[in-house]
Formats: structure tokens, C-alpha cells, sequence
């Protein structure tokens, strides 16, 4: 090679990092790398694209591979008397308890209760939940909140979710 382009140094690729968002299918691995065809509209000429998906999660929410973990509001009242916690998960919706005189955090793992680890299904990760006790009123406000964030982030993993974009 006599003359190397300035863009890659002759190696034929160059390494670009931009901050997009796009809708993704199910199945995805976080900080996966997909391997995308595509072309520049200008010349015509094809290409390969390798893509790093990462998630932007809200405050309290993490995903690790298929692994959840998330804070969850505890109420005052629940703590002290024992009880249920509810939200709509994948398969509808999950519960768990919470023990009588609950200490102020505690974490609580369920195995088998995460996202599926491949497209089709299959074994799930664990989910992890860190329950924060917080006054009712703050609660109330926070476990809201908490739903309208987790439905959000779990939107990708529902059946059908993809085909109604076509």
C-alpha cells in the first residue's frame, strides 16, 4: 500500500463511537456487539456495522446480562407489618413478601425471575430486588414511579413487542 487513507491508517475500518437510539428487538444481550449490513447512501457501497447496545436505564434499575436488580420503595406501614409487594413483570404479575418488622434495606434474590437469556426463551437470569424503606407518603410516590420505570425497561422483553413496529 503506498498511500494510507488518513481515516483508518490502512487498517479498513475505523472505530467511531455516537450516541443513538433505536428500538431494539427481543432477545438482545446488554453490551452485546451485533454485527449490522448496511450502506452509504452516497455510494452505494456496502458495509458492516458493528453495534455495542447499552441501555439507558432509570435511576434504581440495572440489567446485567439477564440479570435484574432494582431498588424497590418500601412503605413504613409494610415494613413494620409484614406483607406483599406486586408489580407487573413478563409473565404478569410478580409478588413478593416482605417479612414482619423488616430491617430499613434488605435484598431479597429470586432465581429464575429475570430476562430470558436467549431470543427464544429459554433459562432466565435472577432477579434482584433491594427494598429501601421510606416513609408511606414518599412510597407511594416512589413505587409509581418504580412501575412506570420498570414497564419501560421490560417493554423490549414482552411478546409482540417487536412486530408492531411493521
Amino acid at each position: 500500500m503506498k498511500k494510507k487513507c488518513a481515516a483508518c491508517q490502512g487498517f479498513g475500518r475505523n472505530r467511531v463511537t455516537r450516541l443513538q437510539e433505536a428500538k431494539i428487538p427481543p432477545g438482545f444481550k446488554p453490551n452485546g456487539i451485533y454485527t449490522v449490513q448496511s450502506r452509504d447512501l452516497k455510494t452505494e457501497k456496502k458495509y458492516d456495522l458493528f453495534v455495542r447496545v447499552r441501555l439507558a436505564l432509570p435511576a434504581g434499575i440495572r440489567v446485567e446480562m439477564s440479570d435484574v436488580v432494582c431498588e424497590y420503595p418500601l412503605s413504613e406501614k409494610i415494613a413494620r407489618d409484614g406483607g406483599e409487594i406486586a408489580f407487573d413483570w413478563l409473565w404478569g404479575k410478580f409478588t413478593a413478601p416482605v417479612p414482619k418488622g423488616a430491617p430499613a434495606e434488605f435484598t431479597r434474590i429470586f432465581p429464575g425471575c429475570g430476562l430470558p437469556s436467549e431470543p427464544s426463551g429459554g433459562k432466565r437470569g435472577d432477579l434482584s430486588i433491594l427494598f429501601k424503606r421510606m416513609s408511606d407518603r414518599k412510597a407511594r410516590r416512589a413505587v409509581k414511579k418504580f412501575r412506570s420505570n420498570l414497564s419501560n425497561v421490560l417493554a423490549p422483553y414482552r411478546p409482540g413487542w417487536w412486530q408492531r413496529f411493521f
